[in-house]
């Protein structure tokens, strides 16, 4: 690899953990959602196979969202935007599903992964554009404690296969459960922990073993990319969650849900391609 390439990769990295970062402040989604498509292309652009490329990408976003979710979070507490009963409640749960679904990871193809991811961009980019319905009532969604734990177990295991923070699920079903939209993201932030800790340890586990890692590799995550992401994302999610509390969300989310569809497309092509 020339050192040209390595500037460009670097550069590449280094943007699009700034991105994302302000992208996890702004709304509360992690960032991962922006960090697995680049990591995508940065692994094939290293030769890295198919068949773990998905998986080493999911893995190694949910080591970078840990450094976002703990910057993300420390700024909307200081807003007094986290519902703590509500992390008191999800977490455990949502814990567990992150750890097993990242174990049963390697039992799923890439293929598999990049259709979920896909999934997830385009339902989330046009809820995202669309926006909330105008004349329909606000309806606060009563959840019996079983409820609450079940939900958090599918966002857990979900956020785990896919590589993001779950703010994508959680932020509009805590909405739902009657927090307003600051105290949703917020405490979605810091939600996203319990979900990038365990699941990263469990992709670490899974990949133990496997053949074609790139080099710096500890199980499916890749720590070089990992490190050069998280350096600016972490500095950028306090500068998002600032704005969130500042700028027109509908406007944001529209503008991110544009390139939802557009990440989710390019990823839909190359499964395909």
């Amino acid at each position: 690899m020339t050192s040209h390439t390595i500037l460009t990769l670097s550069a590449m990295l280094l943007a699009s953990g700034a991105f994302a970062g302000m992208v996890a402040g702004l709304l509360g989604v992690g960032g991962g959602v922006v960090l697995v498509p680049v990591l995508s292309l940065l692994l094939g652009f290293l030769g890295i196979s198919d068949d773990i490329a998905m998986h080493i990408a999911v893995a190694t976003s949910l080591t970078v969202i840990i450094a976002t979710a703990i910057s993300s979070a420390r700024a909307h507490r200081a807003k007094r935007a986290l519902d703590l009963s509500t992390v008191r409640r999800w977490m455990p749960a949502m814990a567990l599903g992150a750890l097993t679904g990242a174990l049963l990871a390697r039992t799923i193809s890439g293929d598999v992964l990049r259709v979920l991811f896909v999934a997830l961009a385009f339902i989330v980019g046009i809820s995202f554009i669309r926006g909330p319905g105008k004349t329909a009532p606000k309806r606060n969604m009563t959840l019996p404690t079983i409820g609450h734990y079940a939900v958090a177990l599918l966002i857990g295991t979900l956020s785990a296969w896919l590589g993001i923070g779950g703010g994508s699920m959680s932020v509009p079903t805590l909405q739902a459960t009657g927090l307003s939209v600051h105290k949703a993201v917020g405490t979605s932030a810091l939600l996203g922990l319990a979900i990038a800790i365990p699941g990263a340890i469990g992709f670490m586990i899974a990949g133990q073993g496997v053949t074609g890692r790139p080099v710096g590799s500890v199980g499916y995550v890749y720590w070089p990319a990992a490190l050069t992401l998280a350096a600016t994302a972490a500095l950028l999610a306090p500068v998002g969650a600032k704005l969130a509390h500042r700028l027109d969300q509908q406007r944001l989310r529209q503008i991110f849900g544009i390139f939802l569809l557009l990440a989710g497309s390019n990823m839909l092509v190359k499964t395909w391609s």
